[in-house]
């Protein structure tokens, strides 16, 4: 039985094409498969770059978001401390105004507050920044500054030594005082409310750039489902129901190297063995484990084989060329062996060699017998010639030969008229090339019987043959050949001759 092979080493492996499917037809459907691989793969590169671009703009949206929350919660936390320092201003000046007894610690107080309060604002206005391009904001910053400075100047006019006695002058000096402190108040607080609106709109935008790129995000799933994945979920299952429809004939398939008479081995790329069947182990005796990476024309060759047999055998593995030849190779044991061997490279779809395929029918017994029938055939008493639909002689036994007085290589490969022998009839007339049996038996597709001619020998004696000429036809009704026996009938036809006629 044949043993299994190393999956990564398999000539086999990963080839989907059957091998009976025409090689523009593999070469076409390989290229769309590549084409499909690249679609997909440039589908699914495409999508994780759409991705990360968008997780990285949430990222840059969501750090500006943060950043803007926290500047928006110190700008308004910076005027709310402003209008709280507006009334904390007016409660001081008022303890300096209505209680003399304490007056210069609350002098001291005011003078330190209205120096903070002035320098805070530089500082609200740097914080501001690009909000004070909106013109609402602009337009509360300037109301809110203009009467945060008027509080100032009147507190400043408390802190030097214009500060009023006089209850009346005190009650409206109070008065003044604190209406320029709730105008103070009264303008941060429309300045807070434009900052908070501006604030919900700034979010609003943000939260609407997060839902858009949800959004898209969205659809990129969507598109990357309908254009990458749907097609390769068909593409599955087209396969899926190609290889089930596929499953039955490839697996009767398979069986057939198993179960065949033949011997077949396949080799890799370097002519390495890697598979053998049942029928190579019992005919040949070697196990798969045996031979296993070794070279099919070193584990079956045989020191008698023909070397012209050998070269045509390195040259169509060295070219990956087809071959077929009957040629002697030996068993494990050592015993001759025939094979009608053929030699079939294996192509990847893109045409390149993958290994060889070696298929090949024991034909010893059939070349036992045609050993035994060629010694036969050269030991006949009669004279055979085997002439060629052309005329030309192909084969001749011993007594053949001995008849004509030449050897083998002197009658093969020529026409009998054109080897020079002459020949003359019962009559002693000389019998044209046209007239020989074989020729006539060509041209007139009827074989002759008893046919009696003379061949001039050297000495210019004759040598009498009776001839029979037989015509076999090939397929087709084609003439294949013609065999002309030869006899030596000299004894007999001489002495049944009345008298010699002379010969011209």
């Amino acid at each position: 039985m044949a043993e299994p092979n190393d999956a990564e080493d398999s000539v086999l492996a990963g080839d989907d094409n059957p091998p009976s499917q025409p090689p523009g037809r593999a070469r076409a459907r390989h290229r769309r498969t590549l084409s499909t691989q690249t679609r997909v793969r440039m589908a699914v590169y495409l999508t994780f770059l759409l991705v990360a671009a968008l997780a990285a703009l949430e990222a840059w949206n969501g750090v500006a978001m943060n950043e803007r929350a926290h500047r928006e919660a110190a700008l308004q936390q910076r005027v709310t401390e402003a209008r709280v320092e507006a009334y904390e201003l007016a409660q001081r000046a008022t303890v300096v105004l209505t209680q003399p007894a304490q007056r210069d610690a609350a002098l001291a107080q005011l003078s330190r507050s209205v120096g903070h309060a002035a320098a805070s604002m530089p500082v609200i206005e740097q914080m501001l920044g690009r909000e004070l391009t909106d013109t609402d904001v602009r337009k509360r910053f300037d109301a809110w500054k203009l009467v945060h400075e008027r509080l100032r100047e009147r507190l400043s006019g408390f802190v030097g030594p214009g500060i009023p006695g006089e209850p009346q002058a005190v009650e409206s000096a109070l008065r003044h005082l604190m209406a320029d402190a709730e105008a103070a108040a009264t303008s941060a607080d429309g300045l807070a409310d434009t900052l908070a609106a501006m604030h919900k709109r700034s979010t609003g935008r943000a939260e609407m750039i997060v839902w858009v790129q949800v959004g898209l995000l969205v659809m990129v799933l969507l598109l990357l489902a309908l254009l990458v994945i749907e097609p390769m979920v068909r593409s599955v299952d087209r396969r899926v129901t190609s290889a089930r429809t596929l499953a039955g004939p490839l697996r009767r398939l398979a069986l057939v190297p198993e179960v065949t008479s033949s011997l077949v081995l396949i080799t890799d790329r370097h002519d390495r063995i890697r598979w053998s069947n049942a029928a190579f182990t019992q005919i040949v005796g070697w196990r798969y484990d045996e031979i296993r990476h070794g070279l099919p024309a070193e584990v079956l060759r045989h020191p008698e084989a023909d070397p012209a047999s050998l070269r045509e055998l390195r040259e169509a593995v060295a070219h990956a060329l087809p071959l077929r030849q009957q040629s002697l190779h030996r068993r494990k044991d050592g015993m001759d062996l025939w094979l009608d061997l053929e030699v079939k490279p294996l192509r990847d779809p893109a045409g390149k060699t993958r290994g060889f395929i070696y298929m090949a029918t024991d034909i010893t017994a059939r070349v036992a017998e045609q050993a035994r029938t060629r010694l036969q055939w050269l030991a006949l008493p009669v004279g055979v010639l085997v002439h060629a639909a052309d005329g030309v002689i192909t084969d001749s036994n011993r007594e053949a030969e001995r008849l004509l007085g030449c050897t083998r290589e002197d009658l093969v490969g020529r026409r009998l008229p054109d080897a020079g022998w002459r020949f003359v009839r019962g009559d002693m007339t000389l019998c044209p090339p046209g007239d020989l049996p074989a020729e006539r038996t060509l041209r007139d597709r009827v074989p002759l019987q008893g046919e009696v001619l003379g061949l001039r020998q050297p000495d210019g004696g004759l040598r009498w043959l009776l001839v029979n000429s037989q015509l076999q036809i090939g397929m087709g009704g084609a003439v294949a050949e013609v065999l002309v026996s030869l006899a030596d009938v000299t004894g007999r036809f001489e002495a049944n001759r009345v008298r010699p006629v002379a010969v011209a």
